[in-house]
């Protein structure tokens, strides 16, 4: 049995945790064993003495986390704190990355499916992953590629994603866009996200807007295609999967084209994370929580204003 006074405690924790002396030394100066040390710095902790409190390396808005998650029945938001920053996209994407790569490089990648979309968060997201070991995880790609080498071409997002987790990684071997209906359900028959396709751990997409479309989507997709889209009532994609502000998926001539993972196999994924931010693109990220398809929000403070508004 443990008789160890208030006193002790505290007085082992200050020599500890404020005067940075080693355990080893503590328990010469205080005549105990190492043991004993460990387990009062524990004491300490159980009773609340010494609380530990780790500075993120970003701010979140925790209150708008908490309103988004019950209002659109999310799993889980991050609400990000972005200072200084008035509607300039690339700066915001890059806030949005470190924020996701950050939290996802906390959870557990072991014997999981992760599956990987197109953009340039996405891209910086990958370029902020630290390098981890993780075991018998298989990354693949959610959309066809670009023909240009960029940071942010779904093949270059996986190869660098498969190299920084130690993880398998496998191409959707096609471009994004296919000559015919024929062609790209021949594409994605024989992919990794075709017929076969059946574990589904973890999905990481952006959100596209259509009023502003960005040099991504104008490399995928006609400008008169999108036009026509957006005739539709269409505000947003998600993996070249168009929706109006309701969040209803719209049936148009792109699916036909599109090599993309479709709807009902993106929803297999159980936990699917949206990474998206700015103004231009707010109407778009509320349609897809309309949608259903995002279960997991990482966006910016303004953005979750206006999503509450």
């Amino acid at each position: 049995m443990n008789n160890w006074s208030d006193s002790q405690i505290y007085q082992i924790a200050i020599l500890y945790y404020e005067k940075g002396i080693s355990q080893k030394q503590i328990s010469e100066l205080m005549g105990i064993s190492k043991m004993s040390v460990s387990r009062i710095l524990q004491k300490a902790k159980d009773l609340g003495i010494v609380k530990i409190n780790i500075e993120l390396p970003y701010k979140l808005n925790l209150e708008l986390c908490d309103e988004v998650v019950k209002k659109f029945k999310l799993e889980k938001a991050y609400i990000v704190e972005i200072n200084n920053i008035k509607n300039q996209k690339e700066q915001i994407a890059e806030q949005l990355a470190k924020v996701a790569a950050f939290n996802i490089s906390l959870m557990d990648l072991d014997n999981k499916v992760i599956g990987l979309g197109i953009g340039r968060t996405l891209g910086l997201m990958v370029n902020y992953l630290p390098t981890i070991n993780t075991k018998n995880t298989h990354i693949i790609q959610l959309m066809g590629g670009m023909q240009d080498v960029t940071f942010f071409n779904p093949f270059t997002i996986i190869q660098e994603a498969s190299k920084k987790l130690n993880a398998k990684g496998t191409f959707l071997t096609s471009l994004a866009y296919a000559e015919n209906k024929i062609i790209k359900d021949n594409i994605i028959q024989s992919s990794p996200i075709g017929k076969n396709f059946k574990k589904a751990d973890i999905a990481i997409f952006g959100i596209g807007s259509v009023g502003r479309a960005t040099k991504i989507d104008l490399d995928i997709i006609d400008r008169n295609i999108i036009e026509k889209i957006e005739e539709q009532g269409a505000v947003g994609n998600v993996l070249g999967h168009f929706f109006d502000k309701k969040g209803n998926f719209i049936v148009s001539e792109i699916e036909d084209v599109i090599v993309s993972i479709s709807i009902q196999n993106l929803f297999k994924f159980k936990s699917r994370i949206a990474v998206a931010g700015g103004e231009y693109k707010r109407e778009a990220i509320r349609g897809a929580i309309l949608s259903g398809i995002v279960n997991i929000l990482i966006t910016d403070e303004d953005t979750a204003k206006f999503l509450l508004s």
